[in-house]
């Protein structure tokens, strides 16, 4: 049995419609009843889909996709170039479709899987039974590999998903970085490489962050790091200790991991890409509301939140990164969760002091879908963090009021003179 998969495009009209090149061809040469058939079927919205049986000798399953309006281009309301957004829907209902041709029953097998490990209950679909439920029934497929790592939380507890969140900027550049690596091959490679390739930099990057905390410490972030990125051409990998952060005068970074037993790490790869790692812990030794401490550069912090770690983190962080001299900075961070407050998931916050970083990156989240909103980074803001009376700034506001914006400001005034982006 054989399929075929073709496209139409919506009309101005909510039952008009016009073929693609390739549909406009097949109904000429095999079907050429299909417009009217279509027509009837009722197929119009994007990212729909309807099979027609019996079209044609050869292909008995002829699948019709609808990719929206032709020539959409791009919705500034929506901040979408929505002609490849068509395409991105249509691709996965042909996948959703081809699926359904090869297998038969297997749509509904695998809804009845993930119904199972979804309704079994936390006792019994523990982690680890999870993982060999996955090993035996996709182990067995051909060229399926599963490898059981002990990345996986269930259930996890309320709270347990802001705190994990919290390494999502970490992971997202190594899974940048690993993902960029990669790509760095003969001009002529076949776009089913290149697929391959972001496919696994962003399941890199899922991975690093699902994991939980216990598992996932700075040692091991470090040593996954290592062995993924440190074996790639034109990338080295530096596992600096704490001893390292010392020499430097680190005292923004290491006033965060003063109350955990796991020591802190700090990654720094060369494609580039850097990343401060360690655990914010309560303990006899952690640091306290109304501690100063001193940043790398000299300038002196007052922490009135030890929640408020990221900042603090980031400061010696952009500091080291000016010590190489670059062009920009970008950082990726996970910062506050005002954040989604403003935005809900939809796109991520941009805080940046140069409109052509900006643009560039609006330009390629537009492409991609992956929509991003710049933030305002006015003196307003800065004004609030410099203004305290212990130190040169502050990582939260006396009220305890803190919102991204002031998050960014309080980076801000570790990088005056460089492009950056936060």
């Amino acid at each position: 049995m054989k399929g075929l998969v073709l496209g139409i495009y919506k009309g101005e009209k909510g039952d008009e419609f016009s073929l693609t090149k390739a549909t406009q061809s097949f109904q000429e040469s095999r079907a050429n009843k299909l417009s009217e058939l279509i027509r009837i079927s009722g197929l119009s919205e994007n990212g729909t889909e309807r099979i027609f049986y019996g079209l044609d000798s050869e292909y008995t399953n002829v699948a019709i996709v609808s990719l929206g309006k032709k020539d959409s281009g791009y919705n500034e309301l929506e901040e979408l170039d929505e002609d490849r957004e068509n395409i991105r829907a249509g691709i996965a209902v042909t996948l959703s479709i081809k699926s359904a041709w090869s297998r038969g029953t297997t749509l509904a097998e695998g809804q009845l899987l993930a119904k199972y490990m979804m309704e079994a209950p936390a006792n019994v679909m523990t982690p680890t039974k999870f993982a060999e439920v996955a090993s035996e029934k996709l182990g067995k497929l051909d060229k399926v590999k599963v490898y059981i790592s002990g990345g996986i939380s269930i259930k996890p507890s309320a709270g347990m998903e802001d705190m994990r969140a919290d390494m999502g900027g970490a992971a997202c550049v190594l899974g940048a970085i690993y993902t960029a690596a990669r790509l760095a091959i003969p001009i002529n490679v076949i776009a089913w490489s290149r697929g391959t390739t972001l496919a696994e930099g962003q399941l890199l990057a899922k991975y690093m962050m699902e994991a939980p905390a216990n598992v996932m410490t700075p040692t091991k972030f470090a040593e996954v790091a290592s062995e993924k990125l440190g074996k790639l051409d034109k990338v080295k990998v530096y596992i600096r200790d704490k001893a390292w952060a010392e020499e430097k005068k680190m005292g923004s970074f290491l006033s965060v991991t003063k109350g955990s037993s796991e020591p802190p790490k700090f990654v720094e790869i060369h494609y580039n890409g850097l990343m401060p790692l360690c655990e914010n812990m309560p303990s006899g030794s952690a640091s306290k509301p109304g501690d100063v401490v001193t940043a790398m550069n000299g300038k002196t912090i007052q922490i009135n939140n030890t929640d408020a770690e990221g900042q603090l983190i980031l400061a010696d962080a952009l500091v080291y990164a000016e010590t190489f001299k670059p062009r920009g900075i970008i950082d990726l961070a996970t910062l506050t969760g005002g954040i989604i407050v403003a935005l809900g998931t939809v796109a991520a916050g941009v805080f940046t002091n140069s409109t052509t970083f900006w643009e560039a990156i609006h330009k390629v989240g537009m492409r991609t879908g992956d929509r991003v909103w710049r933030m305002p980074l006015f003196q307003h803001f800065s004004k609030q963090v410099t203004e305290c009376r212990l130190a040169d700034v502050r990582n939260i506001l006396p009220d305890g009021f803190w919102s991204p914006c002031s998050a960014a400001a309080f980076l801000r005034v570790d990088q005056p003179g460089h492009l950056w982006n936060s």
